[in-house]
C-alpha cells in the first residue's frame, strides 16, 4: 500500500484517499448523488470513473422526472421519494438547477387511446396514488399554469376527454396540440431540470463535505474476505493501485453489469440489466411551433411523416434507416422546450 503510485495519488486528492469508508464506482448523476448523501451521513467517500464526472449518459438525458407510473405502486412510491429529495435539494441551493413543475402531457387522437386514458385513471384511483380527475366538458375550470413553483402540490392525474375539454385546459397557449386530439392525460407532479447543473451542485457539495474523486480511474478488482470488502484495485495513469475501503457502491450506469461482475468475483449470475438505446435531438424552433412555456408532451399514437412522392422514393432508394422513415413511426415521440 505504500507504493510510489499511491503516495502520488494521496498528494493529488488528499490523504483520505488511502482510507475511504466507501468507494463509489461511476461519477454520473447516480454516483455523484450517492457520494453526496453518503458524505452527509459522515462517510469518507472516494468517487472513481474512467471518464470526467457527469459525462457519458448523464450529459444526454431528457432531464425530466415524473411520479406517474400507470398504476405501479412500487415505482410511484419510489419516484415520489426521489422527487421529495429533488425538492429538498432545490430548496437548499435556491433551485440553481432550474427544477420546474410543467407536468407531462400524454396525447392521443384515437378512440382506443382515449379509452386507455380512462382505464389508467381508474387504476391509479383504485390504488389511491393521489387525486385523479376526469373532465369531459369545457366548464371544468382547470387551467394549465406553466409558472407553478417547483414544489407545487398537484393532482396525481387529470384526464381531459374530448377536444373542448382539452382546449379549455390549454387556454391561450398556441395551437401546438392538434385539434384532432381526443384525450389529454396530465401527470401533475412532473417536470424537468438541468441535470448538468444539478449534478454540479451535488458534486460541489460533496467535495465540500470531504468527498474525493479519482478520474480517470478504472476499477479492476474488489478485494474481500469472509464476505466483507477490504479494498479495491484501480488502474490510473500511474499504474495499478490498491486502496483499502469497507464498502463499494456500483453506480456505473450502462456499465453496471461489468462492475457487478467484479463485485461478485464471477461467482454469480449476471445482473439482469439491459441497456436501451434512445435518441435525443435538439432542434432550433425557428417557426416558434412549441411555446417556451409548454410542458413535456408525449404523442401516444404512431406517426407517419407527410413526405411528397418524390421525397419518399428518394428515401426508399437509400435503404436502411432512411427507408424506414417512409413507414409509420412508433408511438411515444416526445418533446419539450430546451430552455
Amino acid at each position: 500500500l505504500n507504493s510510489h503510485s499511491l503516495r502520488r495519488l494521496c498528494r493529488w486528492v488528499g490523504p483520505q484517499l488511502a482510507t475511504p469508508d466507501v468507494v463509489v464506482v461511476g461519477a454520473g448523476i447516480a454516483g455523484v448523488s450517492c457520494a453526496h448523501y453518503l458524505s452527509r451521513c459522515g462517510a469518507q467517500v472516494l468517487l472513481i470513473d474512467e471518464r470526467p464526472p457527469l459525462s457519458y449518459t448523464s450529459s444526454l438525458s431528457t432531464e425530466c422526472y415524473r411520479s406517474f407510473w400507470a398504476g405501479d405502486p412500487t415505482m410511484t412510491s419510489f419516484m415520489n421519494r426521489s422527487i421529495d429529495l429533488l425538492e429538498q435539494r432545490a430548496h437548499e441551493c435556491s433551485n440553481a438547477f432550474g427544477m420546474n413543475r410543467r407536468g407531462y402531457w400524454f396525447v392521443t387522437a384515437t378512440a382506443d387511446g382515449a379509452a386507455q386514458h380512462l382505464d389508467i385513471a381508474k387504476s391509479v384511483d383504485a390504488l389511491a396514488e393521489g387525486t385523479v380527475r376526469v373532465m369531459t366538458t369545457p366548464g371544468h375550470g382547470v387551467r394549465f399554469r406553466p409558472d407553478l413553483p417547483f414544489d407545487a402540490s398537484m393532482d396525481a392525474l387529470n384526464v381531459f376527454s374530448g377536444a373542448e375539454a382539452i382546449r379549455a385546459f390549454i387556454g391561450d397557449m398556441p395551437h401546438f396540440i392538434t385539434p384532432k386530439a381526443t384525450s389529454l392525460m396530465v401527470s401533475g407532479r412532473s417536470g424537468w431540470m438541468s441535470a448538468q447543473q444539478m449534478g454540479a451542485q451535488l458534486l460541489d457539495a460533496a467535495r465540500a463535505a470531504g468527498v474525493t474523486s479519482l478520474c480517470p480511474a478504472t476499477l479492476t478488482q474488489v478485494h474481500a474476505a469472509h464476505g466483507l470488502v477490504e479494498g479495491v484495485s484501480v488502474t490510473t495513469g500511474d499504474g495499478l493501485v490498491r486502496i483499502p475501503c469497507s464498502a463499494v457502491v456500483n453506480c456505473a450506469g450502462p456499465f453496471v453489469g461489468s462492475v457487478d461482475a467484479l463485485l461478485k468475483g464471477g461467482k454469480h449470475d449476471e445482473l439482469p440489466v439491459e441497456n436501451e438505446v434512445h435518441a435525443k435531438a435538439v432542434l432550433r424552433d425557428s417557426l416558434g411551433v412549441v411555446p417556451a412555456e409548454s410542458p413535456m408532451v408525449i404523442w401516444q399514437d404512431e406517426v407517419r411523416l407527410d413526405w411528397s412522392g418524390e421525397e419518399a422514393d428518394e428515401l426508399r432508394s437509400m435503404g436502411g434507416f432512411e427507408a424506414r422513415l417512409t413507414n409509420s413511426l412508433p408511438a411515444g415521440a416526445h418533446f419539450r422546450p430546451y430552455a
